[in-house]
């Protein structure tokens, strides 16, 4: 399968979009597949196994075997079940240049039109969900979207600020946002969307140390909440004493992802 005009529009699709759900993401291509030349009909993705020889071929282009940017990848989260597929940026971790080691969080900046402000606030909302005790088991580790707003207080930004960025990073999703039922009341609560997912893995590695994390990526794609490698329990568990994110058992994640990539 060559490049052609059927990955260079997929590929405009998915920088637009950060990521789609995989049945959407098929469809994309489908469409595109009978509107422009390039694609042999045998090539044209029908699932899952398709859409990885299909985007094989964009990568060769984009990756690291091209002008290395970014790469497209599938990825799953606990949050909703399903699997999607998106753009990830090139491993910048190596450089020793601290704008390079930041350069994922910058994009969300740039990405979002965020203010320093507004990226300070969505730097303390992914602290507090990555760093605390998995509460709720349905939907992961979550921050109710009141106390999310109020940590605008630390950066300098007001509520009605506050509460616009938080809707910018949903509607973009960098954030997930879900309702769950408290007693008969309707309670609205972050957690990481997809596009984190995708970008944000290795700039959260960079950040906090393993034994603080209570998420992981699972054979590189998987995305999980739970709690740190077993070596860590001893220090979770003063966390929670020092009353940090109390809450139910935390489920152990699997710990054989591996971090060559």
């Amino acid at each position: 399968m060559a490049y052609c005009d059927v990955h260079r529009a997929a590929l405009q699709v998915m920088m637009h979009r950060g990521a789609m759900e995989e049945d959407e993401t098929l469809r994309t291509i489908q469409s595109l597949a009978q509107k422009l030349p390039g694609l042999d009909q045998t090539d044209v993705p029908a699932n899952d196994k398709g859409l990885k020889k299909f985007f094989n071929v964009v990568n060769k282009e984009i990756g690291p075997d091209g002008i290395n940017w970014a790469i497209v990848k599938e990825a799953t989260m606990e949050a909703t079940k399903q699997k999607f597929w998106g753009l990830e940026s090139c491993d910048l971790s190596g450089s020793a240049d601290t704008k390079q080691k930041e350069a994922e969080i910058l994009h969300v900046k740039a990405s979002a039109a965020l203010s320093d402000a507004e990226l300070g606030l969505f730097k303390k909302i992914v602290e507090h969900l990555v760093t605390r005790p998995v509460i709720l088991e349905k939907i992961g580790g979550t921050i109710e979207k009141n106390v999310a707003i109020n940590l605008g207080k630390e950066v300098n930004l007001g509520g009605e600020d506050s509460i616009r960025c938080i809707d910018k990073l949903v509607g973009d999703q960098w954030l997930l946002m879900e309702e769950t039922d408290r007693s008969g009341k309707k309670i609205e609560r972050l957690t990481l969307g997809i596009r984190s997912v995708l970008d944000l893995k290795r700039w959260i590695r960079n950040k906090w140390n393993r034994e603080e994390l209570y998420c992981d990526w699972v054979n590189d794609f998987k995305f999980t909440w739970g709690a740190p490698a077993p070596q860590a329990q001893g220090q979770a568990s003063q966390k929670s004493a020092a009353g940090v994110g109390e809450g139910g058992p935390a489920r152990l994640y699997d710990n054989d992802d591996d971090d060559s990539d």
